[in-house]
């Protein structure tokens, strides 16, 4: 088992080494470039781009599980995610783009959108709730990079977390989204055939499909085993959270132009889609042969016993496969990781305290707030116990506060920024209570009486809106789209 561990050790470095060198050859110099990759992203980077930031090592991790405890139904946790992304993609990913030609100085982030609907006010509030919700994600990265390499390779948890932070940062500080740009097309590749394959082992080890449904739970058949706590969460949070995730906009403001930005979502999104599946038919496959097997750890935990399962070939593949899992937790962990970065960049120091040099402002990006924003990522993942929780309540602060300000800014004259402010405080608020008291006090999934917290501050925030533009003088700021 020592030589298989040094075997698994050789692949992180052979791995790491090839990511940073990538990255140090298209290190950049300038902030655009940095933030942005100068907006020339290709539609087949593009596409290859999104499909790895999309992935992550909650695929090995979350969504194996979900398949182990659930089988099918709990496929729509990222049904509706896949579908909220096209809708993104198709309906509003060209409306930034082509913000791009017309105004760049404030096509850079979520809070220039929501500034250029609702006025200057807008812009903090709206980039406190997509920062906190980004760093939440980089800290759940970081720690299923220690949960991984605990699991396969032996090392103590936080010293997984150390290597997964190290090499993210390692890259990202090198070569920004240039570089993240050409890393996230090797990893979506790298980690499509390491799923496959693990999918594949999986149903050799369960004996065949025919054994994998006499052995495994009757349940994880059944398409719509649901409570009705879960049904609100994912049709409500997942079918929207992802017009707001800022990896996405990133993609659209970086585009080289406005033709490609529907195809690479339309191809690109479905793509996911098909490998989170295939995520969930090996869990499903893992409960048919280790019932008693913990569901937070199956899938890395199988990877450790291919090597007995399969002698010297079961050594190479569980190489292979564990290091396109660290590929895909390190290219979300990368491609979120700079988000935040941009944001406080560009929100704070550009556009409130007035920075405009481009060379400061990348220094300031790139060498402060980029390990900050990894640090404070790092300790969060360390402080909260369950960092799953603490991004399902992001999502859901994201969606309360900010769907529907989105959607009315766009579609009706009458919203304004008032009803848009108090959205974000009243409804964003109340959900991050309710969903507390129901997780901490009731030890629950966030939902008091059955209603659960998302579906009070999506109905909330629609009320605060409807009423505010219908009953309130105050409209939105003159750079609105129906000015």
């Amino acid at each position: 088992m020592q030589q298989i561990h040094v075997w698994y050790i050789v692949g992180v470095v052979v791995y790491a080494a090839v990511i940073i060198g990538v990255s140090y050859m298209r290190r950049v110099r300038s902030y655009e470039a940095f933030m942005l990759a100068e907006r020339k992203t290709p539609l087949l980077t593009g596409t290859l781009g999104l499909i790895g930031v999309s992935y992550g090592g909650f695929v090995i991790t979350s969504f194996v599980m979900l398949g182990f405890l659930m089988g099918f139904s709990g496929t729509w946790a990222w049904t509706t995610s896949i579908v909220s992304s096209v809708v993104f993609g198709m309906l509003l990913a060209p409306i930034l783009r082509k913000r791009v030609d017309t105004d760049v100085a404030h096509s850079y982030t979520t809070g220039d959108f929501y500034a250029h609907l609702f006025g200057e006010r807008m812009r903090i509030p709206t980039m406190v709730l997509i920062t906190f919700r980004d760093i939440s994600v980089v800290g759940m990265e970081c720690f299923a990079g220690g949960l991984i390499l605990n699991a396969v390779v032996g090392f103590p948890i936080i010293v997984g977390m150390l290597i997964s932070a190290g090499v993210i940062l390692a890259y990202t500080i090198l070569g920004g989204y240039v570089a993240i740009n050409i890393t996230t097309n090797i990893q979506a590749i790298f980690f499509s055939a390491g799923a496959v394959t693990l999918m594949v082992l999986a149903f050799m080890t369960a004996g065949g499909w025919g054994n994998i449904v006499a052995n495994a739970p009757a349940v994880h058949f059944e398409w719509f085993n649901l409570t009705p706590d879960l049904w609100q969460f994912w049709l409500i949070t997942m079918s929207c959270f992802y017009l707001m995730w800022f990896p996405f906009w990133q993609r659209a403001y970086s585009a080289k132009d406005v033709k490609i930005v529907r195809p690479m979502f339309g191809i690109g999104m479905p793509l996911v889609g098909v490998i989170f599946f295939v995520a969930a038919l090996t869990g499903i496959a893992l409960s048919a042969v280790y019932p008693g097997a913990n569901p937070a750890i199956v899938g890395p935990w199988f990877i450790s016993q291919l090597p007995s399962l399969y002698g010297t070939a079961g050594v190479i593949l569980a190489v292979f496969i564990f290091t396109s899992v660290l590929a895909a937790l390190q290219s979300t962990g990368a491609g979120t990781l700079i988000g935040p970065t941009l944001l406080i960049t560009h929100d704070i120091f550009r556009m409130r305290l007035g920075i405009t040099d481009e060379k400061k402002l990348f220094r300031i990006g790139r060498f402060i707030l980029l390990p900050a924003v990894l640090a404070l990522s790092f300790g969060l993942s360390l402080a909260i116990k369950d960092v799953i929780q603490l991004l399902m309540v992001g999502n859901q602060i994201v969606v309360a506060g900010l769907f529907w300000p989105l959607v009315l800014g766009i579609l009706w004259k009458r919203a304004n920024k008032y009803a848009a402010l108090t959205s974000v405080g009243l409804a964003g608020g109340v959900t991050a209570v309710w969903y507390s008291y129901g997780y901490f006090v009731l030890h629950n999934s966030g939902h008091i009486g059955g209603i659960h917290a998302i579906t009070v501050g999506f109905v909330l925030s629609l009320v605060i809106m409807l009423v505010g533009g219908l009953f309130t003088k105050g409209r939105k700021s003159v750079t609105s789209l129906h000015s």
